[in-house]
């Protein structure tokens, strides 16, 4: 019997394997071009973006022979509980120290303190999930140390020695450009109240050395001057050519009502500016004229309020609205009301802008537009009894 042509079945067999061959090589080109890309993204933003990061591990503790009583009331492990508490506590610094404000306030006038331009610092914690044995934690964290500056940030929970019921927390801070360490001031019961304050007092002490900036503005949100001005003074003493430390020094003395100090300091910050980045030079500039209109209301030269107002501050939405506010106070309704809707047009939700304004017509007995402006303000802030009751009364 014939015997079948095996040659079509072998054409067929090495088509389909250069077929496959050359799915492969397009898979795998198109997958080092999407890596290549992400490496190169990855480092653009690395480049253009760059920020801070901080890695809050689990703390290490001394073991499970400390009695019973000497650990926290709450379940879970001792350590991995503290870093939570040392975490949050962070968190919290930064956050009342990246949106602190306040206000001066100057006889009949209220002036909104600007806090601008501060960098936001991510924390997070650290708990190296894998999946069928790759770390996924470990994944994300190759692509995070292209993108930010990281920090990490590592606790030892160590027992006292002759008494195990106490402890003493050691922070330790590792990076690309330092190693620094935090150690609590005395030995602490591992109970809420004494392992609450232990861990509040060193994540102040944290920012306070890696970030004096927003550790004193943290003090200045929660009324601690004292604190605020010792910051803001080792700060200059540390970097005298930052104009920042003298800026903050200068907000603090007019918070204080020393309006010559404060003005002599604000002279200071100007004289430094040039050492700071140019994108960063205007921002500081509008602040220190800002700082000087505070000064100058505070001590009864109107004129040069109105200067450093008007003039350097056109563009920033709280300079325009305490400008109206100068305005008002002369009883120039005109103007004050130009100023504030320019001040509206820049942040449409100023609320402090909107009320002006409503006042503003209120005086001008034009209570329709006085309606529109307290509704206005009212959404913006449905809480605040001040727009509620200014509204109705305009009614």
């Amino acid at each position: 019997m014939p015997v079948a042509s095996t040659a079509p079945r072998d054409r067929d067999a090495a088509t389909s394997s250069k077929s496959f061959l050359s799915t492969t090589v397009l898979i795998a080109s198109l997958l080092i071009i999407a890596l290549i890309s992400t490496w190169i993204t990855a480092l653009i933003l690395h480049r253009f973006d760059y920020k801070r990061q901080i890695i809050i591990n689990d703390f290490l503790t001394p073991g499970d022979e400390s009695p019973s009583d000497s650990k926290s009331g709450t379940s879970g492990n001792f350590g991995k509980e503290a870093a939570d508490l040392f975490a949050a506590d962070l968190n919290d610094i930064l956050q009342q120290g990246s949106y602190g404000s306040g206000w001066v306030r100057s006889g009949k006038l209220r002036i909104a303190q600007p806090f601008e331009g501060i960098p936001q610092i991510p924390v997070s914690k650290s708990y190296g999930i894998e999946i069928q044995g790759i770390s996924v934690d470990q994944l994300i964290q190759a692509w995070n140390s292209l993108r930010y500056d990281q920090q990490f940030v590592s606790g030892d929970l160590i027992a006292t020695p002759g008494s195990p019921a106490r402890h003493v927390l050691q922070i330790s801070l590792r990076s690309d450009h330092s190693a620094q360490r935090w150690t609590s001031h005395q030995p602490f019961l591992a109970s809420q109240q004494e392992l609450f304050a232990a861990i509040q007092q060193l994540a102040e002490e944290f920012v306070e050395d890696t970030n004096p900036e927003i550790a004193g503005r943290y003090y200045m949100a929660t009324d601690q001057s004292s604190k605020a001005i010792e910051v803001f003074t080792a700060w200059r003493q540390n970097q005298p050519d930052l104009p920042e430390p003298n800026l903050y020094l200068a907000k603090i003395l007019v918070f204080q009502e020393h309006y010559q100090p404060a003005s002599s300091l604000a002279e200071q910050a100007e004289n430094l500016i040039s050492h700071v980045s140019r994108k960063d030079r205007l921002r500081i500039n509008s602040e220190v004229e800002f700082v000087k209109a505070m000064a100058a209301w505070g001590s009864g030269n109107f004129e040069h309020v109105e200067e450093y107002l008007s003039d350097s501050q056109s563009k920033q939405s709280y300079a325009l609205r305490n400008l109206g506010r100068i305005y008002y106070e002369k009883r120039l309704y005109t103007d004050a009301e130009n100023v504030l809707l320019r001040a509206l047009k820049l942040d449409p939700r100023d609320f402090e802008a909107e009320m002006m304004l409503g006042q503003t017509y209120a005086a001008e007995n034009n209570n329709p537009r006085a309606v529109e402006a307290f509704e206005s303000a009212l959404k913006i802030n449905p809480l605040s009894s001040k727009s509620a009751d200014s509204y109705l009364e305009s009614l």
